[in-house]
């Protein structure tokens, strides 16, 4: 539907622009039909309507064009903060529309509405947006952003629209990391992957290496085998430097450290002992992503406003008191 709608040049404002334009920031390429959905959540109400009467005589759709590009950049800004180098390392793309609204509707949010923002996104990417498919959770996010197209006014606070994201996921623990069938299409592939990354994996000279840029030109071969004929275990797989031999145990214990290899693992592969070395692998990298995911799910942790919204003014309206620490702990 999407490439029958835009499938001339002419058209002033279409979604491949906006897919070529965000290129340019070396985040990937981005799906058609999700910038249709940003364009319609920005936009407000169903983001999954019909397309062909969305746009009045007198609008300017190649604005609004304009204005997806900008609030999609918002969106990746906010991945890239969250440790998120790159759309190959992103778990789910289900949040992209949602985000689109959020930041068309308040481009420079609290910080603390934004951290609420990121326990959404790792709630969501660790145990799921919803049940039944992206249909309805997706309407049900981006109505809780922006609820009713043409009006802006009546969209919540970025408060209320982050609470309403996060009551919408689980508020679980992270699951068991099953690293024995790893997959880099998948969301827990992809969990493990962003957890080796926030090792900032180095080069052989001891250099981090700039993995958005080689995911960039790489693609999926930026994924490369430690142990060869192992691709199922995540043991056997990370982001060691493209085309250098694998690692033999000599290397810097910097430089191992950084790719989730301990002593006891370059022990493993100095003695030959492959089998040695997957195990003592797989127990790291099943630690590293629990706590990787343990941090940024916030498990238990109360949905409060920032604290500046909670000061309380005294009666002569001079100076603001806290509100009680109960308060505070409450849901």
């Amino acid at each position: 539907m999407f490439h029958a709608l835009f499938a001339t040049g002419t058209v002033p404002g279409n979604p491949a622009s906006v897919v070529e334009s965000l290129r340019h920031e070396g985040f990937g390429q981005l799906e058609d039909d999700r910038v249709v959905q940003s364009l319609l959540a920005i936009r407000g109400g169903d983001v999954l309507r019909d397309l062909h009467d969305e746009f009045g005589p007198n609008e300017d759709r190649a604005a609004w064009f304009d204005d997806t590009e900008r609030a999609l950049s918002g969106a990746i800004s906010f991945l890239r903060r969250q440790g998120v180098p790159h759309l190959r390392l992103v778990p789910s793309t289900f949040p992209l529309p949602v985000l689109a609204a959020f930041f068309h509707l308040h481009p420079a949010p609290d910080p603390w509405n934004e951290r609420l923002l990121a326990r959404w996104i790792w709630r969501g990417w660790t145990h799921g947006f919803g049940k039944g498919g992206q249909t309805a959770p997706l309407r049900q996010a981006v109505r809780a952003v922006h609820p009713r197209k043409g009006h802006p006014e009546l969209a919540p606070t970025e408060y209320e629209a982050v609470r309403a994201l996060l009551i919408s996921v689980a508020d679980d623990p992270p699951p068991p990391i099953d690293v024995g069938r790893f997959r880099t299409d998948t969301a827990l592939g992809r969990l493990i992957l962003l957890a080796l990354a926030s090792l900032e994996p180095k080069d052989l000279d001891g250099e981090v290496i700039d993995l958005a840029e080689v995911l960039e030109r790489q693609g999926v071969g930026a994924v490369t085998d430690l142990v060869s004929g192992q691709r199922t275990q995540a043991a056997a797989r990370g982001f060691w430097p493209v085309g250098a031999p694998g690692p033999t145990g000599h290397e810097v214990p910097g430089v191992l450290s950084s790719h989730a290899i301990d002593d006891q693992a370059a022990a493993a592969l100095r003695s030959g002992a492959e089998a040695e070395f997957l195990r003592r692998r797989s127990l790291i990298i099943q630690d590293l992503t629990h706590r990787y995911l343990n941090v940024r799910l916030e498990h238990g942790s109360p949905i409060r406003p920032a604290l500046a919204e909670l000061l309380v003014p005294d009666e002569d309206g001079q100076s603001p008191h806290n509100t009680s620490l109960e308060d505070l702990d409450a849901p």
